[in-house]
Formats: C-alpha cells, sequence, structure tokens
C-alpha cells in the first residue's frame, strides 16, 4: 500500500494542470493548517537542511508535537514533506478537469477530504498519532529507511 501511495504521488507531482486559481491556492492554504502534527508542534517544524530518504533536505520539516489530555498525553515525531498549496491546488484541479469533468464542487469536495482526513500532511518517516474516539488515540509508525535513524 505504501508503495502505491508513494506511486500515486510521485505521478501527481509530474502532472501539470492547465490553469491555476488564486482561489483554490488560498483554499488549500486555508486547509493545510488542519496539519494538527503542525499546528500542535512543540518546536515550531523546522526544515531538516540536509537531504533525507531522497527528499530535499529544504522540503522536509521535523514536527516534535504533543496529542491528547493529561496524563495520557503522546509526544509524536514526524518527518512530512512541505507540498506548497500551489501544488496541491493544481494537483486537484488538474484530477478534477481529467478525471471528474463534469462534476460540479469536485475541486472544494476532494479539498475537504484531504482537510478532514490528514489536514494535508504528507508523512515521510516518523509516527502519526490518530485520534480514533475522543479518549483513544492511535500511534501510526513509518518505519526508519536510512542509517542516521530517519
Amino acid at each position: 500500500m505504501k508503495r502505491s501511495l508513494a506511486l500515486a504521488f510521485i505521478a501527481l507531482v509530474s502532472v501539470k494542470a492547465f490553469a491555476q486559481s488564486s482561489d483554490h491556492v488560498n483554499a488549500v492554504r486555508h486547509a493545510q493548517r488542519s496539519a494538527y502534527a503542525v499546528t500542535d508542534a512543540t518546536n515550531s517544524c523546522p526544515t531538516v537542511g540536509a537531504d533525507i530518504l531522497g527528499w530535499p533536505g529544504s522540503l522536509v520539516r521535523k514536527c516534535v508535537y504533543v496529542e491528547g489530555v493529561k496524563p495520557r498525553q503522546m509526544t509524536g515525531v514526524v518527518f512530512l514533506v512541505d507540498v506548497k498549496p500551489e501544488i496541491v491546488a493544481r494537483w486537484i484541479e488538474t484530477t478534477c478537469s481529467s478525471e471528474l469533468r463534469n462534476t460540479s464542487g469536485c475541486f472544494n469536495t476532494v479539498l475537504k477530504c484531504g482537510q478532514e482526513n490528514s489536514g494535508m500532511m504528507f508523512p515521510i518517516s516518523g509516527d502519526v498519532m490518530e485520534n480514533m474516539d475522543p479518549k483513544t488515540w492511535k500511534n501510526y509508525f513509518f518505519p526508519k529507511r536510512d542509517d542516521r535513524g530517519f
């Protein structure tokens, strides 16, 4: 499944849109503010600088974040690819125009799904915690893939 997601991600990165809407870019920018690993970060999610897992270090952010309520708080560390809102908007616009041409509200529907699912986070390593209900958090670990422990 992870391989399929990676291939889909690569395919989407290489797709060009016919037009770029500033309203769509602003909507994505707003949706990305829902990324709880970023909004709940205790370290401001700095870029890592050095290349990691085949990604340019300038595009990867390391987020240390806390979820849950005391005494059951959990701390997570995740490495996220910082995908610019212009790129995400282009992916959605391209998909809607090529695959769902006659579907009204396509952009907003796809954007809302991404926002409510993950806040538009693109993790490449670390752990992502999901609240399955108000009291229970589940931790999803992404495998370490290089000799530095990332």
